[in-house]
């Protein structure tokens, strides 16, 4: 999962990171998040989904019976969070 996470867009890290509070940082709301990108809430929660998902599906490789994002981002969410991953600025 962490080759995914480095394949991820400077922009989904972001993301994830400061909604999630990874590395240490505090998590942010979807509009203080937004505001130094200058997007709408809409698109934050659009890329975290997004963000989320591409590490849900590498998260299910190799598995006979792949589980649908939907069932992995919980995990997902909590492994991010134990690896403390660094503060992508």
């Amino acid at each position: 999962m962490l080759e995914e996470w480095g394949r991820l867009a400077r922009r989904l890290r972001y993301v994830l990171t400061v909604r999630l509070g990874l590395g240490g940082v505090e998590p942010l709301s979807l509009r203080a998040a937004a505001e130094p990108l200058a997007l709408h809430l809409d698109r934050i929660r659009q890329l975290q989904l997004d963000a989320l998902g591409a590490l849900a599906r590498a998260a299910a490789g190799g598995r006979r019976e792949k589980p649908t994002p939907e069932q992995l981002r919980e995990p997902v969410q909590d492994t991010l969070r134990a690896l403390a991953l660094p503060v992508i600025s």
